[in-house]
C-alpha cells in the first residue's frame, strides 16, 4: 500500500471544491477561487524521473501524480478539484496517433519528425485511423494498468479520510487544438503555407477536424462520458493575424463547437489581444481557460467579463521568479479587473518547477483581501 499523507482535512477540501463549482456556475462566492496549475509532469525533475519512464510505465505515472496531488494539497491552498489521475500523454497523444515521431529529453517530450510534407502525405493522413492507433492503444493500456494499481494508492487526509486518486483513470477528453495539431503535423512550414499553399492548409485543417471529432466521439462513447462540450487549445494560432485566423482557424473551431454542442472551453498561452474579440463575438466561447498574462486584462474584461468563465491571468514569470509581494500585487491587479464578475477564477497559466509556496500563497491572500475590501462585488453579475 502506497500512502500519501495530506495535512489538510478532507472536509476543508470539499469546501474549496464547492467554491470552485459555484464560480463555474456564475453563482456568488465568498471570494474568487484560486487555481495554481502545477502540472504533475513538472515534478519529474524534482523526483528524478525521466520523461520516457513516466510516459511508458503506468506505475511510475500513477506514483508521480499521487506525489503531485499530495504536495499541492500540503503546500498550496488551491480551490481546484485535484483527486483525479489520468493517462498523461503530455499534449502529444493526438499528434502521435496521426504519425508524429516523438522524442524524449530527460524531463520533456517533443516531436522529432513532422509527417506532412506534401499532398501525398495528406492522403495518408486522411486514411489513418486515430482511434486504431499506437497512441490510443497506449492510452488504453495505460488506463487499464493504472486502474489495476489504483487500489494500492491512498491519499490520507488529516481527519482520517482515505481517498483513492480516482474512481477511474481518465483519458484525454479534449484536443490540443486544431491549428496546434496541424502545426505538429506540418511543422513551422505551415506559416509559409498560409501564404504560398493555402489549399494545403485548408485540406490539412479539414483532416485534422475530422480526426479530432472521430477520436473524441469514440472516447466519449467508450468511457460513457457526456457527448456534448468541447475543450481546445489555440496556442499556435496566436501567431496568425485576425484575417488569417478567420480564414484558416475560425471556421474549423466553429464546426468543432457545432458538432458537439454545449460549452466550448478555449485555452491560449500566447499574447492574443487580436483574437479576443473573435473569440467573444464570432466563436462564442464559454470558458477562457488559463489565458496568458500577455493578453490585456482590460480587453478581456471588456469583451468577456461576465459573459464566460474566466480563469487567469497572473504573470507566471512573476510567480516563478518574483517575490511574494510581486505576486500579490499582480494578483490584486487581476482581481481589480475581473473580481467583480461572477465566473472569475484567479489563476496563472503555468507554474515552473521549484516555484516557492510563498508565491503561490500570495495569490490566495490577494483573493481573500480583495473580497474583504470589496464585499459588494462578490454578488455582481453581467447580463
Amino acid at each position: 500500500m502506497h500512502v500519501f499523507e495530506v495535512s489538510l482535512p478532507y472536509a476543508a477540501l470539499k469546501e474549496r471544491q464547492e467554491r470552485w463549482t459555484r464560480a463555474y456556475r456564475f453563482e456568488p462566492v465568498d471570494r474568487p477561487p484560486v487555481l495554481t496549475p502545477l502540472h504533475s509532469r513538472y515534478t519529474l525533475a524534482l523526483l528524478g524521473v525521466p520523461a520516457e519512464r513516466y510516459w511508458f510505465d503506468p506505475a511510475t505515472m500513477l506514483e508521480v501524480q499521487c506525489h503531485w496531488m499530495a504536495w499541492v494539497l500540503n503546500h498550496v491552498r488551491t480551490d481546484a478539484p485535484l483527486l483525479a489521475a489520468w493517462a498523461d500523454q503530455s499534449h502529444y497523444g493526438e499528434a502521435w496517433g496521426l504519425g508524429c515521431e516523438l522524442g524524449f529529453d530527460p524531463y520533456n517530450t517533443w516531436i522529432k519528425r513532422h509527417p506532412v510534407q506534401d499532398e501525398a502525405d495528406l492522403a495518408a493522413l486522411a486514411a489513418r485511423d486515430i482511434v486504431d492507433s499506437v497512441a490510443t492503444q497506449h492510452e488504453l493500456a495505460t488506463i487499464d494498468a493504472m486502474t489495476s494499481l489504483v487500489e494500492d494508492y491512498v491519499l490520507r487526509f488529516a481527519d482520517g479520510v482515505e481517498v483513492r486518486p480516482a474512481e477511474r483513470i481518465r483519458p484525454g477528453n479534449g484536443t490540443n487544438g486544431l491549428f496546434t495539431l496541424a502545426t505538429d503535423l506540418r511543422g513551422p512550414n505551415i506559416y509559409l503555407d498560409i501564404k504560398l499553399r493555402p489549399s494545403l492548409v485548408h485540406r490539412l485543417m479539414e483532416i485534422v477536424l475530422e480526426q479530432v471529432i472521430r477520436r473524441l466521439t469514440w472516447v466519449r462513447a467508450h468511457y460513457g462520458y457526456p457527448a456534448t462540450d468541447a475543450y481546445l487549445c489555440d496556442d499556435a494560432a496566436v501567431s496568425l493575424s485576425p484575417k488569417a485566423y478567420r480564414e484558416f482557424v475560425l471556421p474549423y473551431n466553429q464546426r468543432l463547437k457545432a458538432h458537439f454542442g454545449g460549452k466550448l472551453t478555449l485555452h491560449c498561452c500566447g499574447p492574443a489581444n487580436h483574437l479576443v474579440p473573435i473569440w467573444a463575438d464570432e466563436l462564442g466561447i464559454d470558458v477562457l481557460w488559463n489565458y496568458s498574462y500577455e493578453t490585456g486584462r482590460a480587453l478581456v474584461a471588456k469583451h468577456l467579463g461576465g459573459r464566460c468563465v474566466l480563469v487567469g491571468n497572473v504573470n507566471w514569470r512573476t510567480v516563478s521568479q518574483g517575490t511574494a509581494a510581486d505576486v500579490y500585487a499582480d494578483a490584486l491587479d487581476c482581481l481589480q479587473h475581473f473580481g467583480a464578475y461572477r465566473g472569475f477564477i484567479l489563476s496563472t497559466p503555468n507554474i515552473a518547477p521549484a516555484t516557492s509556496p510563498e508565491n503561490l500563497e500570495a495569490m490566495v491572500r490577494a483573493a481573500e483581501d480583495w473580497a474583504r475590501q470589496v464585499p459588494h462585488a462578490r454578488t455582481l453579475a453581467v447580463d
